[in-house]
């Protein structure tokens, strides 16, 4: 959470064949042995699915993608009231396109999503981009730059801002098969490529000079290898560094 007392993950409600809920970890519960977790969201569909979820900027709301409708969609919930508060953003798409994966601007005004879908020629084509929308649904932009097809359907950008709003980190796969990290400047339009890697995220807070500051923290970046799957940070703009053996 935004102030450092939970953490929000996702998990089964009671063991195999039951829904994946999203639970609230309370830190300041824990002792040597254990800590307090609550449910917050879940149902009794096995099938059903909460999950990728993000907190609002100021912790009072949860955003995660749900196949609960019966359709991948983004929803939200409140984190004090919980299941009965769950609500699924309005917007209308095809039952072939769904949206994912969603990441809060540091305003709370709006969420970067995957937007996925797929279509079938000779083999099945799978597309992805990332879509900048309200909570009332609309559409506000669509970052053209980031759109790529791919043959398999685990191609999601899990998009990430920046601390200051004016970028977001996300991955897809370049023509070669790598799946690679970019940084898309949302003012400018363009990406440039950051590593090969994974589930990028932003560390640090937003600086008052703008990102080119050379000791700015928003240039901290935590990403997942391609190479050997291990956790990897890399601050401003110097090559990645292994998260264990920085911290070693």
């Amino acid at each position: 959470s935004p102030d450092g007392t939970k953490v929000a993950y996702s998990a089964s409600k009671d063991g195999e064949n039951t829904s994946d809920a999203i639970w609230i970890l309370h830190l300041n519960s824990c002792d040597q042995y254990d800590c307090l977790s609550t449910i917050l969201t879940g149902d009794d569909n096995p099938a059903t699915a909460d999950r990728h979820l993000a907190w609002s900027p100021d912790g009072s709301m949860i955003a995660f993608e749900s196949n609960r409708t019966g359709e991948w969609r983004i929803h939200t919930v409140d984190t004090t009231i919980g299941n009965a508060s769950v609500t699924a953003i309005p917007y209308n798409l095809p039952s072939s396109e769904s949206y994912g994966s969603p990441a809060w601007s540091p305003n709370g005004s709006e969420l970067a999503v995957d937007w996925s879908s797929y279509r079938i020629e000779q083999y099945t084509v799978y597309e992805s981009r990332i879509d900048l929308i309200s909570l009332d649904g609309s559409l506000n932009q669509t970052l053209a730059s980031t759109y790529f097809e791919t043959e398999t359907p685990n191609g999601g950008t899990y998009p990430e801002w920046s601390p200051d709003g004016s970028q977001i980190a996300y991955g897809k796969y370049t023509p070669f098969g790598v799946y690679t990290l970019f940084i898309h400047d949302i003012s400018a339009g363009t990406d440039t490529t950051f590593a090969s890697g994974s589930r990028p995220r932003w560390w640090g807070d937003p600086c008052p000079g703008g990102p080119q500051e050379s000791t700015c923290q928003q240039q901290t970046i935590y990403y997942v290898s391609c190479q050997n799957d291990d956790l990897f940070l890399r601050p401003n703009g110097e090559e990645g560094v292994s998260f264990r053996s920085s911290t070693s």
